[in-house]
């Protein structure tokens, strides 16, 4: 796929028009700090997918840049432009970047999860993207290419500059958390022993208790892990805007999810242990269904002999867990109405609490590379919690939509049924920019996808005026004759106009 960007764009002759041109996209995956293994396999399935689509973009290759070829430039560049190379393996973890991914079964429900069980064993999560009906997938992506339109660069680049300075100190003072982790550890099995009822005995083991860790060691080990994580993610393309503007969720997990499952794996080997065991070691089975339409997956761990049920049902060509189908259509509709909100909040006139936030939290971390003991950084540790969930009550849903509005969604979303590349939409971008009412600000993304031509294209208020423009539009670079009809269908919910071509 090749996508190009344009961050000030421009009608009038002469006028610069930057593009990166790049190719695919690559992946990432999350794991939580405390035993997750006992959880329900579809409640893990969601967690994964939701982690993925928030936090985990592409880790930077550390291989050199080179120079774009010249000729895969629009005409009118005035430099070349670098790009990242193709990802290559990284002898620092057990995980092979340039396999590709494979295709998902649609056969059963038993072997999805084979599937997906195999994607772990490969460090491949972008498997748990790939076995998703294609309309969730597309939905995926919307919702996230919407999201990160609607952010502000500025506060988001802040952020995980931050995020970066706190795991680095986190990395150098682990040793002085170690205590304070153990205590609280032994604290959990006492509380955990004192519970008069045996619910934990009737799901998947705990990672602890599975192969046979004291839950000091396990939270110690995990702490560690999630350090390393959020070097990952914090070092990582997530900070440019633009990667999550243009790619696709399955293309960032690819590449960066190979990678932090790759370091994590590596981590355990180190250790002399088997990555993701438990997970690794189950193994699936069918039982029969009593309803029409519905598939019964259980899963068994060998070892202790703890089994988990779980219910599947058919939408479109996949098999996806039953309560995930469920709450699918819930979800996506309050992620597009997050991107929605954001896309309307006047971020010059929010950044400033939102800066001083993250000044506040920077202090704190200079708390902590200065601290000596673990009693110098707990403080410090708490305060940053406090702003962390300050900052999020102010962008949660509820919260956004009562900050300052600056009208309606800027950007609209053309799809154009054919190809266009080079010089050819060069040329239709001149003209959609010239019906753009301020065409000295406009910006656009473009994108070539399934045959199609997708542009993003803003700021435009008055969606109505200007898709009767576009089907106006003549230009040799379309082919379409003068007295040629071409065909316009708009959707004001969405804000996309599909622009048919004759």
């Amino acid at each position: 796929m090749n996508l190009s960007i344009s961050n000030s764009r421009t009608s009038e002759t002469g006028s610069r028009v930057v593009w990166h041109w790049s190719g695919n996209q690559r992946p990432g995956a999350k794991r939580t700090l405390l035993d997750w293994t006992g959880v329900m396999w579809n409640v893990w399935m969601g967690s994964i997918l939701w982690c993925s689509l928030l936090c985990l973009a592409g880790c930077k290759s550390e291989a050199e840049e080179y120079l774009e070829e010249q000729k895969e430039l629009p005409t009118h560049s005035f430099k070349k432009f670098v790009r990242p190379p193709r990802p290559q393996p990284d002898p620092t973890i057990s995980a092979d970047l340039t396999e590709p991914p494979a295709e998902p079964p649609r056969t059963n429900a038993k072997e999805t999860v084979d599937f997906l069980l195999e994607g772990i064993r490969k460090r491949q999560p972008e498997r748990f993207v790939l076995f998703l009906p294609k309309s969730w997938r597309n939905d995926l992506n919307e919702a996230m290419h919407e999201a990160a339109w609607s952010m502000d660069a500025m506060i988001w680049s802040r952020s995980f500059y931050v995020l970066g300075r706190f795991g680095l100190a986190m990395r150098t003072k682990f040793p002085l958390m170690k205590d304070v982790l153990n205590t609280s550890a032994v604290e959990m099995e006492r509380q955990k022993a004192e519970k008069p009822d045996g619910s934990v005995s009737e799901n998947l083991p705990s990672r602890s208790t599975s192969d046979g860790k004291s839950a000091p060691l396990m939270i110690e080990q995990n702490f560690q892990e999630l350090i390393e994580v959020i070097n990952l993610l914090a070092f990582s393309r997530v900070t440019e805007l633009d990667q999550l503007r243009r790619g696709t969720v399955e293309e960032i997990l690819r590449e960066s999810g190979r990678r932090v499952m790759g370091r994590m794996a590596y981590e355990a080997e180190l250790r002399g242990e088997m990555p993701f065991e438990l997970l690794c070691r189950l193994e699936t089975s069918t039982e029969p269904s009593q309803e029409d339409g519905v598939s019964i997956v259980v899963l068994k761990d060998p070892v202790t002999g703890q089994s988990q049920r779980i219910e599947f049902v058919q939408v479109e060509d996949a098999f996806v867990p039953r309560s995930m189908a469920q709450a699918w259509p819930d979800f996506l509709e309050e992620t597009r109405e997050w991107g929605r909100q954001f896309g309307r909040i006047d971020w010059e006139e929010l950044r400033p609490d939102l800066m001083a936030n993250l000044a506040t939290i920077e202090a704190q971390i200079l708390r902590i590379d200065v601290a000596t003991d673990a009693g110098g950084m707990l403080p410090a540790l708490s305060a940053i919690g406090e702003e962390l969930a300050r900052i999020a009550e102010r962008l949660s849903p509820e919260s956004a939509r009562s900050l300052p509005q600056v009208g309606p969604p800027q950007k609209v979303t053309i799809l154009i049924n054919r190809p266009l590349g080079g010089e050819q939409l060069t040329q239709v971008l001149d003209q959609m920019v010239s019906i753009c009412p301020k065409p000295n600000e406009t910006e656009y993304v473009t994108s070539t996808l399934g045959g199609q031509t997708i542009v993003e294209i803003g700021p435009v208020n008055d969606l109505a005026d200007f898709a009767e423009k576009l089907g106006k539009l003549r230009t040799s670079a379309t082919g379409i004759p003068t007295d040629a009809q071409t065909k316009t269908e708009v959707n004001a919910a969405t804000r996309k106009i599909v622009w048919s071509l004759p």
